[in-house]
């Protein structure tokens, strides 16, 4: 199955948009700029280019099973995986709600999106399923951070000590949760002298292990607690917050999160990868945009562009065609550059590296 989210993760996601904003006002077909063909929220699904957004139309187009209809989900599931109900052009991370933070769907595929929201009644709001499946991933992805950061060398068992101690207290609202952070703090030096008791060769390691599957009880039992004490404002569409920023769990989560950012995110190592993964994304979306834009149109392109075209799955020209049939030359031309995107989105970190050096004629 591929991927919803594009090679180097966040990296690419920032890269795509940043690509576009860069290039779709320089871009020409027939001699009119490509943003003045198309309209602000066509301009703004590739602007605001976004994982979650590409999820739903992974899961409705792009994934074949049987039809053009994706892998033929229920409603309710698909409003699930929809964390920010609003289109490119409504974005606003000013308004205090979280739904309103990013984009959750394309323009091409609001007609499945308006299906799916009137269907299940979460119009203009999260799912309150949304919620769990949101407080699922961030609980897995933190814990996940730190436990490799570990595992890597990025973070020591005693820097990881001295941070939750010294760094985070502050971010506990009230007595309850400076309670529950002070446990999980203790929990840590337990188990490391636990480890040490018993004589196992790698205590901080054992320790860490021991401690991430601790942090995720007590996260799961945090999201839990926010999504029951919220009931009715979520039922009514009217939370407008994460569960566990509203639970004891918060700055746990809050100081697993910095630390993945500061040991890991912001290390040389990967400012290293990312760069490298900045001139795979440069080549691969100049020369893919490039073709896509002049393909399926009675503009002529160089054999190379051709070329290029051929390279695509028959699974992305076949969505492509299906849904560009009878289309204006605006929503035809927004779907050849979705095209190049749903590309590069099915691509693995390694594939992508590969095709770049296969193009560029590196050995």
């Amino acid at each position: 199955m591929t991927s919803a989210t594009p090679p180097f993760g966040h990296f690419g996601e920032d890269y795509v948009r940043d690509w576009f904003k860069r290039n779709l006002p320089e871009m020409e077909l027939g001699g009119k700029k490509l943003d003045s063909i198309l309209t602000p929220q066509m301009a703004g699904d590739f602007c605001h280019f976004e994982g979650n957004a590409q999820a739903l139309r992974l899961l409705t187009r792009l994934h074949f099973l049987v039809d053009e209809n994706g892998m033929n989900l229920t409603y309710t599931l698909l409003n699930t995986i929809i964390k920010y109900p609003v289109p490119s052009t409504g974005i606003n991370k000013k308004s205090g709600n979280i739904k309103d933070k990013k984009m959750g769907y394309y323009y091409a595929d609001k007609d499945i999106y308006e299906d799916i929201v009137n269907s299940t009644g979460a119009v203009d709001c999260r799912h309150p399923l949304a919620f769990i499946l949101e407080a699922a991933d961030d609980i897995a992805y933190k814990t996940a951070d730190i436990e490799d950061a570990v595992k890597k060398g990025f973070i020591t068992y005693s820097q990881l000590v001295t941070d939750l101690k010294e760094r985070y207290m502050y971010k506990c609202a009230d007595e309850g949760e400076k309670e529950e952070y002070t446990r999980a703090v203790a929990k840590l030096e337990d188990y490391y002298a636990q480890a040490l008791e018993k004589g196992i060769s790698s205590p901080e390691q054992n320790a860490v292990q021991r401690w991430i599957i601790y942090v995720q009880g007590v996260l799961l039992r945090c999201a839990s607690y926010g999504f029951t004490s919220n009931y009715d404002a979520i039922m009514a569409g009217t939370f407008p917050k994460e569960l566990l920023a509203v639970s004891h769990g918060n700055a746990i989560a809050y100081a697993l999160g910095d630390m993945a950012y500061r040991y890991v995110f912001s290390s040389k190592e990967i400012y290293k990868l990312e760069i490298a993964a900045g001139e795979i994304y440069e080549f691969l979306l100049t020369k893919l945009t490039r073709a896509a834009v002049l393909y399926d149109t009675e503009y002529g392109s160089s054999a190379i562009e051709q070329r290029i075209m051929r390279l695509v799955s028959e699974n992305y020209i076949r969505a492509y065609k299906v849904s560009a049939e009878g289309k204006s030359e605006a929503e035809r031309l927004y779907l050849r550059l979705m095209l190049v995107t749903d590309y590069i989105c099915g691509m693995t970190d390694g594939y992508a590296r590969k095709l770049y050096r296969e193009l560029s004629g590196i050995e």
